[in-house]
């Protein structure tokens, strides 16, 4: 009996010596050299990282909302050419008068050159106004650009059309003229013949010339003349008729 007893000692003597020993392993692995604990490495939130990188701030520190609109200048500081109004008609001067309107990126045009040219390339103006004075041409085509003296740079050319020649035809004049009525002739009209226009004509002894458009309707209308044809019509540089030569029917 005290075999059995002092076999079942010892076993458990065995079994508490195996598990303290082997808890004094894990605790010297877990313990330093120095014999004190090694302190864990913390983990910071703020050190975290997505593969988006980490959030932008603000100026204020507070982090913008992700559906903000974001508001970025588009690297394109060039002025903008936005309307051109006109070409508008000017019946005296016989000039078309355009007004250009701009956008710049800073908002301000009062630092901008206007610069007007001819379907050449040619300038033709150039200034600090917006509006131009455009003279007639052949092909009626202009283009202006708008310069920021501020950067330097230019706006595209903006495509002005309708700046053509208006001239009276020989034959309107010819149409007027036989009518017998001298108010057949509109009023605007009236601004494209020369005020020192020179009449010829042939067909008639030159006591019997007409001195005036309005005197050759007054004829016709009196059955003096039959009809007037046009054999030529000579203008003058802002396109009026200066001259015109008649062949009289009697």
């Amino acid at each position: 009996m005290k075999v059995k007893t002092l076999l079942i000692s010892s076993a458990s003597f065995v079994i508490a010596f195996g598990i303290g020993l082997g808890g004094a392993l894990v605790l010297r692995d877990y313990m330093g050299k120095s014999g004190s604990p090694q302190e864990i490495p913390s983990f910071s939130p703020q050190e975290t990282q997505t593969d988006e990188g980490p959030a932008p701030e603000s100026p204020s520190g507070t982090v913008p909302e992700p559906n903000a609109p974001e508001h970025r200048l588009s690297g394109n500081t060039a002025p903008v050419i936005t309307e051109v109004e006109g070409p508008e008609f000017n019946v005296r001067k016989r000039t078309y008068s355009v007004r250009v309107h701009t956008e710049t990126k800073s908002g301000e045009t009062a630092n901008v050159e206007y610069i007007l040219y001819d379907d050449t390339g040619t300038v033709v103006s150039s200034g600090a106004s917006p509006d131009f004075t455009v003279p007639q041409s052949e092909s009626g085509v202009y283009y202006v650009r708008v310069t920021d003296k501020a950067t330097g740079e230019t706006s595209s050319p903006f495509e002005i059309k309708g700046c053509r020649i208006r001239k009276m035809s020989a034959k309107r004049l010819e149409q007027i003229c036989n009518s017998g009525d001298y108010t057949t002739m509109r009023n605007v009209e009236a601004y494209e013949l020369a005020p020192d226009l020179t009449l010829h004509f042939t067909g008639i002894a030159d006591d019997q010339e007409a001195s005036s458009i309005d005197d050759i309707c007054t004829r016709i209308s009196l059955g003096i003349w039959k009809s007037v044809a046009v054999l030529d019509v000579q203008y003058d540089e802002l396109n009026l008729v200066e001259s015109v030569k008649f062949q009289v029917h009697l």
